[in-house]
């Protein structure tokens, strides 16, 4: 499992990474540039191909070598922003074994609203958040709001549905969270043809602060499904 952070990532999710660990997967988990000490500068666009570089680590001869990585259990998982890149890289690769979504934040979608609300743009910068100097390197939360209104038509996640058709896909929402976003994007997964979606809401924050043990179960409950039935050669 690839295991992506949100925005700026102060909610690691190395609990639900042990968890996951200890039900018999490799998890892989990274800085994207510029974020936490990592050299670079953060970009939305920046972190979507450090998702690309980590997928590509992993396939590596060397790699699969070393860490006895499976090739038919690569599974890309993130949580806000994290999910966001999750589901975009499994839109537009095959090889994905699975889909984790956990409380995914859409970019493209708040970047439409902001779009068609400027009224609402201080508001939804300051949602942000305002810590970023210290985690983020070389940006700031009215660049990146900037960043999703200009890319906000190709970013809405809810036009990745038809390509994650056939894909299993696990979704878990939080009702104290990005409810809003996360609903519409189940109910567009669940209506695919052949679509593959489990969606669960739980009563939580953003964070899942109080439910981390649950939340926990519940992937790895859903990874179980994921294990081939022959050992690979």
């Amino acid at each position: 499992m690839v295991l992506l952070h949100g925005l700026p990532g102060n909610e690691q999710n190395l609990d639900l990474a042990q968890a996951v660990r200890r039900a018999g997967w490799n998890v892989l988990t990274l800085h994207y540039r510029g974020s936490w000490g990592s050299p670079g500068r953060f970009s939305l666009a920046g972190a979507g191909e450090d998702v690309e570089a980590a997928m590509a680590y992993l396939r590596r001869p060397d790699t699969v070598a070393q860490y006895g990585v499976d090739l038919r259990r690569i599974v890309v998982a993130g949580h806000s922003m994290g999910g966001f890149f999750a589901a975009r890289y499994a839109a537009t690769h095959d090889g994905v074994a699975g889909v984790v979504l956990l409380d995914p934040w859409n970019i493209g979608a708040t970047g439409k609203d902001v779009a068609a609300h400027p009224e609402t743009r201080q508001d939804a910068i300051a949602d942000l958040g305002d810590d970023f100097g210290n985690s983020l390197a070389g940006t700031d939360a009215a660049a990146l709001m900037a960043e999703a209104e200009r890319h906000a038509r190709d970013w809405d996640l809810l036009g990745t549905a038809p390509a994650l058709a056939g894909k299993p896909v696990l979704i878990v929402g939080a009702e104290h969270g990005n409810a809003g976003q996360v609903l519409p994007l189940a109910a567009a997964l669940g209506a695919q043809r052949g679509a593959q979606v489990r969606a669960v809401t739980l009563p939580s924050d953003h964070a899942f602060a109080d439910q981390r043990i649950g939340l926990a179960g519940i992937v790895v409950d859903w990874l179980a499904a994921r294990r081939p039935r022959t050992a690979p050669k």
